[in-house]
């Protein structure tokens, strides 16, 4: 099956393509650029990652295409005094995940993607959104209707998949290095900082910094991640 995997570059995304390609599917990472600071280094880490890893697998081990980068600009929409735009007042690491929300993230990140997957002949879209995720943009009813609305929209079936919904950042992990993925390559960071000669790196210091090291943690995983600033859970 043709799957569109809707990709960050991060671990949830990556993890979630890569796990589906391993099951046989046909995977498509589609990377949709909104106009945030974090863009260009999510988009470096997610074409590094498909590089290696189709590197060091054998070709019948993993059917991944992209990634297929779509532009749907909003900073036209957002204050572009927001953090999310500004790149200034990042929330930081012990901030709650209300702190983080962008206004309407998946609405324009999908509805780019749908349309892409019906002109290409692609019928799901997956997504890897966690438990917990309180933004209501990711909601298992959102998505459900979601997939109502891009089927009848673009007189062709599409369906929004969220096979992480049920699990939690650790659990992710821990799929990942199963899978033998070069989880320190993914980046998921609100704030990544370049350093020299031009590589970049977590900061450590952010909300989702947080998260990621938290979830390695728990995982008992070795995290492998550069960060900036280096904390003692």
């Amino acid at each position: 099956m043709k799957i569109a995997v809707l990709s960050s570059g991060g671990i949830d995304s990556t993890v979630l393509g890569f796990k589906l390609a391993k099951e046989g599917n046909e995977v498509y990472f589609v990377f949709v650029k909104a106009g945030h600071p974090w863009e260009e280094a999510e988009l470096i880490a997610l074409r590094k990652i498909l590089k290696v890893i189709q590197g060091q697998f054998p070709e019948d081990s993993y059917r991944v295409r992209g990634p297929k980068v779509l532009s749907l600009p909003m900073t036209d929409v957002y204050n572009p005094n927001d953090w999310s735009l500004s790149g200034q007042n990042v929330p930081g690491y012990h901030a709650p995940d209300a702190a983080v929300e962008i206004t309407g993230r998946n609405i324009v990140l999908l509805s780019k993607t749908a349309i892409y997957c019906a002109l290409e002949g692609i019928q799901t879209i997956a997504v890897g959104s966690l438990a917990g995720n309180p933004f209501p943009d990711a909601t298992p009813e959102f998505f459900k209707l979601g997939s109502m609305w891009f089927s009848m929209g673009l007189r062709k079936k599409i369906e929004i998949l969220t096979p992480f919904r049920e699990l939690s950042k650790t659990q992710v992990i821990q799929i990942g290095a199963e899978l033998g993925l070069p989880l320190e390559l993914t980046l998921t960071c609100n704030n990544p900082q370049l350093v020299p000669p031009g590589e970049w790196i977590h900061c450590g210091n952010c909300n989702k910094c947080a998260e990621r090291i938290r979830g390695f943690k728990t995982a008992g995983v070795e995290d492998k991640t550069q960060y900036r600033l280096i904390r003692n859970l």
